[in-house]
């Protein structure tokens, strides 16, 4: 998934713009097989409340005996380094809901520049180590929200992770959503 993104910061070179960041959501989602959808509400009504989810990687569904027309098969919220407590809850409230009461992957994605190449987080000497405590951060607060929820955990990943290597992370969401679209296509429910 070779891309022109980045290059904004010269301190770190493989940072994302937001926009960036959904180019690479929609180019690994149209890889995968699935169409990929912006905004997109979690629940069949909530679309009228103004409720929506960034990015979903989904299938047409051949049932709609739930109403939708699509299997959302993961999902992805895509935030600043230095995200605020508040934007995660809505964020774990969303994507749990996403699923209609199956467990799918989901993800809050990470963004750390600006498109004039200014990073918004106030990175310090040393950008690593503070990269690594926002990323810190967010997964903790996401790990307390969800079990707060009692849902399953929603990781926080970089912008870095949808790259050319996936992460760990990313590699599992990747496995997740081949399989059911191959099996989604072998006409497996």
């Amino acid at each position: 998934m070779r891309s022109k993104y980045g290059g904004h910061c010269s301190t770190i070179p493989g940072a994302l713009t937001l926009f960036e960041l959904g180019g690479r959501i929609s180019t690994l989602g149209h890889a995968l097989g699935c169409q990929v959808f912006s905004q997109f509400p979690p629940t069949y009504r909530s679309g009228r409340k103004g409720e929506t989810i960034d990015y979903v990687w989904a299938v047409r569904a051949t049932d709609h005996s739930d109403r939708r027309r699509w299997h959302v098969l993961a999902g992805f919220e895509c935030e600043g380094l230095d995200v605020p407590d508040d934007s995660l809850a809505n964020d774990v409230s969303k994507l749990s809901e996403v699923g209609g009461g199956l467990s799918i992957p989901t993800a809050v994605v990470l963004y750390r520049t600006c498109e004039d190449g200014g990073l918004f987080w106030r990175p310090g000497h040393d950008w690593k180590t503070k990269q690594q405590e926002w990323l810190d951060s967010a997964n903790s607060r996401l790990a307390d929200l969800c079990a707060h929820r009692g849902v399953v955990r929603i990781p926080a990943i970089l912008d870095e992770e949808l790259g050319d290597a996936p992460s760990p992370v990313m590699q599992v969401i990747v496995d997740y959503v081949r399989a059911r679209v191959d099996a989604l296509a072998d006409g497996g429910a």
